[in-house]
């Protein structure tokens, strides 16, 4: 479970990055955002686990 909510926090802070760079057009927050985004992607191409099935096991516990 804590692997999904620091990865919703890691996509928040992206989303958030690339909302502030379209409003301001500033070339150090557009370095920012390019960061965040290619965490985001290194996360989810190295990921032992598909995010879906990460994501159902959150919602859905084992029940055994």
């Amino acid at each position: 479970m804590e692997a999904i909510t620091d990865f919703t926090a890691k996509v928040r802070e992206m989303r958030r990055l690339q909302k502030e760079y379209f409003r301001s057009r500033d070339k150090y927050i557009l370095m920012e955002c390019k960061k965040a985004e290619s965490e985001i992607d290194d996360i989810l191409s190295n990921n032992q686990q598909p995010v879906k099935t990460v994501v159902a096991d959150a919602l859905q516990p084992s029940l055994f």
